[in-house]
């Protein structure tokens, strides 16, 4: 009777091959991958494939997939077993990257006369970083920066377009209205009952004057004013 080394060898001899094959390809798309080592088996010498994929997990197949649970680059090993009971091994690196999440665009705006200051960091990336800001400002003038401000040339209402630009491409834009005044003027406080407990109103030459009341009395008429900015049963806000 032949012994193992003896039949290894015959087949050898016979076949050309007795230890097995090590070989695969690859494809990945976002955190999946797909693996192929079919061709490990052109000689019909494997009998088991066993897989590394380099996170912790193995896998066994010929052609098998695996989904990653984070971006990153890993050491994938695969370990075949001959149908005579030798081993071969081959390993590869992929890199795999999550599907982007689109940035958010946001912002607010602040006007005081025809000047417009805008807030654009109120803009988020869920998965990465803004690259870039791109504002239209609804009078054919542009700003690429964050908190840009503006001055119209009239007053009016005019529409507010901001894209962000995250770091991977992902684009996101937000359109709002914006009414830019002739003077420089701040929403009153409204108490739960609709009653309007302090208003304020300032003036271009920078005069704020308060007071209490629903609806917000009139302003007065200039010659009411005296040298120190006060007016009779009013008085100036800090």
């Amino acid at each position: 009777m032949l012994a193992t080394a003896d039949i290894s060898w015959h087949y050898q001899l016979l076949y050309g091959a007795s230890a097995p094959l090590a070989s695969f390809t690859n494809s990945c798309t976002n955190l999946v991958c797909t693996f192929d080592g079919s061709a490990s088996n052109s000689k019909g010498t494997v009998a088991s494939y066993a897989w590394n994929f380099g996170d912790g997990t193995t896998g066994t197949g010929a052609t098998p997939s695996h989904t990653y649970t984070a971006n990153g680059s890993y050491t994938v090993t695969l370990t075949t077993t001959g149908t005579l009971g030798g081993t071969a091994a081959a390993s590869t690196q992929v890199s795999v990257l999550a599907a982007n999440k689109l940035p958010v665009a946001a912002f607010k705006p602040y006007c005081a006369a025809l000047v417009c200051n805008f807030d654009g960091s109120l803009s988020t990336d869920p998965d990465g970083t803004l690259a870039a800001y791109a504002w239209d400002f609804g009078d054919s003038a542009t700003s690429t920066s964050q908190n840009p401000a503006h001055t119209y040339s009239a007053p009016g209402t005019y529409t507010i377009i901001l894209t962000v630009t995250d770091d991977r491409a992902g684009t996101n834009t937000k359109t709002a209205s914006v009414v830019v005044p002739t003077t420089n003027s701040y929403p009153a406080t409204v108490k739960a009952d609709g009653a309007i407990p302090q208003w304020r109103f300032e003036q271009t030459s920078g005069t704020t004057i308060a007071d209490s009341g629903e609806p917000p009395p009139a302003l007065p008429a200039m010659s009411d004013w005296d040298s120190r900015g006060s007016c009779p049963g009013r008085s100036p806000l800090p």
